[in-house]
């Protein structure tokens, strides 16, 4: 009855929120520092044509949200506007799109909400990481700058859009003229995130190269290098919602529609999953620095106090010293592995293990369930279910 049980639940949590129409897609547009809803516009008109469906808030303090005092806004405001507007419309499987500073935004709100978000775009963003802001990634320069605006309290004054690649006359006059001071909180407030960047969300970054701003032509170099993001470009500046709005509708349809629950990805993670219970058995030779990539969602509950290779992990290093830890205290009697289910990226495992905890001198035997996510090759996410209590339970000394 509990693996009947087990079973409808998978299959529900697999099949649910899926696209009714598989050609509609829902697009949350965020815009950047001084912006509004209003600069998504021409995109918007574009993929609700096509039969999307399409959200481009404003951002708390800004836009038509000006009124807003800025004390009462930083970064955590907006992750929140966005969070929120998700839950309340109830969207699911949503293309996740942030603009320049709404980098920070979208990342936070992947850490909130992963299961919600089927991609996360990054139009020339910044890529703000656990324990940065949007100003400590800037150059000194405009540090210093900012700096002597926060210390009196004072919203950063915004930058006309021809700094950002707009050209065109009337173009430029109507976004000047809608554009409002970025609440000073907002870049200074540190990003807060409680798992790995993205939180297992497919990663992508738009780089706009001609011309392209330095500090965030730095960032997307580095995201250029790194195997887990996916990487385009567009011939255009900053503010490509206004400068190429059909070029950028066009990529985002593209990159909407490639699906990441295909029978190709399925089967990679498939793979990935097997190769690590290989390794994890001894059949194959191959190390487990191999599958997991550098960044990791790890969980496996339990009393860390009385059982130190529990707990959560975020890196590579850290699920490499787990199975030296799990070697040291854990003798491994049997594990079978009953059923693996994959839906793309993401992968079930359900089994049985028998092991003795050394220090006690006591065996143990539970079902279990490990959760995987496979990005690129690699194993982003690992979470592992046994029936911990009664682990902690028996093993008392």
């Amino acid at each position: 009855m509990k693996k009947i049980f087990l079973l409808l639940f998978i299959c529900f949590t697999f099949g649910a929120h899926s696209q009714t129409n598989p050609s509609s897609q829902t697009f949350v547009l965020v815009h950047g520092a001084w912006h509004g809803g209003w600069c998504w516009q021409d995109v918007s008109r574009i993929l609700r044509a096509d039969g999307n469906l399409v959200y481009t808030p404003t951002l708390s303090g800004l836009g038509e949200h000006k009124n807003t005092p800025a004390d009462a806004v930083d970064l955590q405001t907006h992750i929140a506007d966005i969070v929120n507007l998700i839950e309340l419309e109830d969207l699911h499987n949503v293309v996740l799109v942030g603009h320049s500073y709404a980098g920070a935004v979208i990342a936070g709100v992947a850490d909130h909400i992963p299961e919600r978000l089927s991609k996360l775009v990054f139009l020339d963003a910044m890529v703000v990481k656990d324990g940065e802001s949007a100003l400590s990634i800037q150059p000194k320069e405009t540090q210093d700058f900012m700096n002597k605006l926060v210390v009196q309290k004072q919203n950063v004054p915004p930058v006309s859009v021809a700094e950002f690649g707009v050209s065109d006359s009337i173009k430029m006059k109507w976004a000047n003229a809608r554009l409002t001071p970025q609440p000073y909180k907002t870049f200074i407030q540190k990003q807060e995130l409680k798992h790995p960047f993205g939180n297992g969300v497919p990663l992508v970054y738009i780089a706009c190269i001609n011309p392209q701003l330095p500090v965030i032509k730095r960032l997307s170099d580095e995201v250029k290098q790194n195997p887990q993001w996916k990487f385009f470009t567009l011939n255009t500046g900053h503010d490509a919602m206004l400068t190429v709005p059909k070029e950028l509708s066009d990529l985002l349809i593209s990159l909407a529609n490639s699906k990441n629950s295909n029978p190709d990805n399925s089967m990679s993670t498939k793979n990935k999953v097997n190769k690590f219970y290989e390794i994890l058995s001894g059949k194959s030779k191959d190390s487990m620095e191999s599958i997991f990539a550098d960044e990791v969602d790890w969980n496996l509950p339990g009393n860390a106090a009385k059982f130190p290779w529990v707990g959560k992990r975020k890196t590579k290093a850290e699920v490499l010293e787990f199975f030296k830890l799990l070697s040291e205290h854990i003798q491994p009697e049997k594990f079978e592995v009953e059923f693996i289910a994959c839906n793309g990226e993401n992968a079930v495992a359900v089994g049985h293990l028998t092991s003795t905890i050394l220090k006690y001198h006591k065996s143990f035997s539970t079902e279990f369930t490990a959760i995987f996510k496979v990005v690129d090759n690699k194993i982003v996410k690992y979470h592992f279910m046994e029936d911990s209590y009664t682990l902690n339970e028996m093993m008392k000394e």
